[in-house]
């Protein structure tokens, strides 16, 4: 058994599924069809010997009854020729009439006639190693041409007690002979017919297991290991064809394996979408850094210089008073350039958080925001709104909304507090964005130019989003900037 069990356990894991499938299902199947056949051609066998040896039998009691006259009568010739007739049976050799002393009485074959039988003898052995009422009424003597022996007691009846004593209750004994080899020849044809059928029923049923086993499992679990493969190769387009629709637990898999890839070739493409949009994020980021770079600080370092030769005029010519209004004008300027820059490098910071959410992003913008100190900034946001899902690009391009209304509300419009709100109302994202600052006139104000290229680039990027885009501003009043997305286009 150690090494079967070794072979197994090295073999069997690198066999095939349909090899597997044939030791563990049609392997099995055949022995057990194999083993129920043996034991029906035994079966069949042994009631073919059962009919056999009762067919003996029958012939054994009419053959008594058609030597009865001849009995009665004591005519040796006549018994003599009624034992030829019934030799003239089939497959019967030999038919000797023995009486109760086992002296042969008469017999087909004359050599045996008054020749004395012992019970020791074979083909009388087989009957009296039995108990009297035990013993079988047909034996098999073990020869090498094989007999089949029926034996059949002639009993001491009414008729025979008048020549006979009435304590015998038999007077003899009638043997009759019969050839096993036809017998057996029947019987190795019976038995070679019943292999015959058997084998090519276990081989139609090995056929039609193994097509229904390669059917049901086996195909499909390759077209499986096929798509399956595919997709791990890269290939997330694969997926498992649907060519059976029987309901089952490998057409589930299948399924399953199909809403998976679905989900993950849509996180793929999001994937790459997010990368594009980040790299546009960090390409206009970059532009606008250096936008921001030549506007504020390089022309506050122009504007710092200037004034910084004026300061060293004015103290050369002992002008302290306007050399101190001076110094005073440029320590204005470096606190609101420095405010800028921070706000500046806040933005980059939020942006740059992993994957935080639009939503997480402005929160933690408005946070690092007041902490500038210089305007406070309020973010408000219906609770509603963190479930939805909003494209990537119209999330970077609503963030640098926020961005750039708060620097406008910061540079220009003097205020004090700004208000990010953000909520939906229908099937539409709306960001909100207003300040108590100065506020102007939108009707006499040209929005295309200084000071108002921030409202500009607001717009333009509602536009690449579909979204609408309303300024709302009066003097004195403050400003209002609204921007409503439709959700089913983003």
């Amino acid at each position: 058994m150690k090494p079967l069990d070794s072979f197994l356990r090295k073999r069997l894991p690198k066999a095939s599924l349909r090899v597997k499938v044939a030791l563990a299902f049609i392997l099995p199947m055949v022995l057990s069809i194999s083993f129920i056949m043996y034991l029906r051609d035994e079966y069949y066998r042994r009631q073919q010997e059962i009919q056999i040896e009762n067919t003996a039998i029958q012939v054994g009691d009419l053959a008594v009854r058609v030597l009865q006259n001849a009995l009665l009568s004591n005519n040796q010739r006549l018994i003599a020729h009624e034992l030829e007739d019934i030799q003239g049976y089939p497959a019967i050799q030999r038919v000797t009439l023995v009486d109760a002393d086992g002296t042969i009485f008469v017999s087909t074959d004359p050599k045996l006639a008054g020749q004395t039988v012992s019970v020791t003898e074979s083909g009388c052995v087989e009957c009296h190693a039995f108990a009297p009422a035990d013993r079988p009424r047909v034996a098999r003597v073990y020869s090498p041409n094989g007999v089949l022996r029926v034996s059949t007691l002639i009993e001491n009846g009414p008729e025979c007690r008048q020549c006979h004593a009435d304590t015998k209750t038999h007077l003899g004994i009638l043997l009759m002979d019969s050839s096993l080899a036809s017998v057996e020849q029947s019987i190795r044809d019976t038995r070679v017919f019943n292999i015959l059928m058997a084998l090519i029923t276990i081989l139609l049923i090995v056929i039609l297991s193994y097509a229904m086993i390669r059917w049901l499992i086996v195909r499909r679990v390759e077209v499986l290991y096929k798509a399956l493969s595919s997709f791990a190769g890269g290939n997330f387009s694969a997926r498992v064809p649907k060519p059976w629709r029987t309901e089952d637990e490998i057409t589930h898999l299948a399924d399953h394996f199909n809403e998976i890839a679905d989900v993950l070739e849509r996180h793929e493409k999001e994937q790459r979408e997010i990368a594009v949009v980040r790299q546009e994020a960090i390409t206009e980021e970059r532009e606008r850094i250096a936008r921001d770079l030549h506007d504020g600080i390089a022309q506050m370092l122009a504007y710092l210089n200037n004034k910084v030769s004026a300061v060293r005029l004015l103290l050369k010519q002992r002008h302290t008073k306007l050399a101190d209004h001076q110094l005073a004008q440029m320590e204005s300027v470096i606190l609101a350039q420095s405010t800028e820059v921070r706000a500046a490098i806040i933005g980059l910071r939020v942006v740059g958080q992993g994957n935080a959410t639009l939503f997480d992003n402005l929160k933690e913008y408005a946070v690092l925001c007041n902490r500038l100190g210089d305007l406070k900034v309020e973010f408000e946001l219906d609770p509603r709104i963190e479930q939805v899902q909003i494209d990537p690009e119209a999330e970077v391009h609503l963030f640098r909304i926020t961005q750039e209304a708060v620097s406008n509300v910061r540079k220009h419009a003097s205020a004090t507090q700004a208000h990010i709100h953000m909520w939906l109302d229908g099937n539409h994202l709306v960001l909100d964005i207003h300040d108590n600052g100065v506020g102007f006139d939108p009707w006499q104000t040209n929005l295309w130019r200084p000071p108002h290229f921030g409202l500009h680039n607001i717009g333009e990027r509602a536009e690449l989003i579909g979204a609408a885009f309303k300024v709302e501003a009066e003097p004195g009043q403050g400003t209002h900037i609204c921007v409503r997305l439709d959700l089913k286009e983003s």
